[in-house]
């Protein structure tokens, strides 16, 4: 499913308010620790992500080394950053943070993520 979430996951829809639902599959979600797969149904009512959804993905060498951190977001908008989400209607930087799925116990392979501090850009 990575990256998460982008519009791979969606399909038109005139009868929502965004003009989206999602559309995912049973095969979408990974397993359930008891090898059971989620029941995408209920999910496929929803008429797109949150507003401010973690964009999620994986790297196997990824360093948090200068990613901006939430206690300083700021940082995410200078042009050395090595992160950007870009508003693509009015090109500018969004203020986010990075860091890695502290979720797992796993201490390798696991998810590198960007949090948004902006409501309003997704």
């Amino acid at each position: 499913m990575l990256p998460f979430p982008n519009d791979f996951f969606t399909i038109n829809d005139d009868s929502t308010s965004t003009g989206k639902r999602l559309r995912l599959t049973n095969e979408t979600f990974p397993l359930s620790d008891a090898g059971e797969s989620i029941n995408a149904t209920e999910w496929n009512m929803l008429d797109g992500f949150s507003p401010l959804p973690v964009i999620t993905s994986y790297f196997a060498d990824v360093s948090l080394d200068n990613i901006p951190p939430h206690k300083d977001i700021a940082r995410s908008l200078v042009s050395n950053c090595p992160t950007i989400i870009l508003d693509t209607v009015t090109m500018e930087r969004v203020a986010h943070w990075g860091e890695l799925d502290e979720t797992t116990k796993a201490t390798t392979e696991r998810a590198f993520m960007m949090w948004p501090a902006q409501v309003g850009h997704f």
